[in-house]
């Protein structure tokens, strides 16, 4: 019988190599302090049989491994931003308050914001 630790041994990545990699990255993940503490980290090995001669013969099977890594994900934060009238989004995202943009100087806009004609 085969051990998982064997499966892969003879290619680039064992299912082993591939084990340590996924273990390097929930460890990453569960130390970095912009996950959420008490989130879901998991790690699934999938392995799939394939059965490879012709006719009645059921040799040689081939196996195709691999692993999915389940992180959390990483959260930056939440920022409050002024939308004003006429602008776009990313506008607004660049807007700093008490900052004049050429539209408001062109329009004459008073420091309320309120646009004076």
């Amino acid at each position: 019988m085969m051990m998982l630790s064997e499966v892969g041994q003879g290619n680039k990545q064992s299912l082993e190599d591939l084990w340590r990699e996924g273990m390097n990255e929930i460890t990453e993940n569960v130390m970095d302090k912009r996950t959420e503490k008490g989130a879901k980290r998991k790690i699934t090995i999938e392995m799939e049989f394939f059965i490879g001669g012709d006719g009645d013969d059921r040799n040689p099977v081939d196996i195709k491994y691999g692993l999915k890594v389940g992180k959390a994900a990483i959260t930056g934060g939440v920022e409050t931003i002024d939308i004003v009238e006429g602008r776009t989004l990313a506008d607004a995202e660049a807007y700093l308050p008490g900052q004049v943009d050429y539209r408001d100087a062109m329009n004459k806009v008073d420091q309320d914001g309120v646009i004076l004609n």
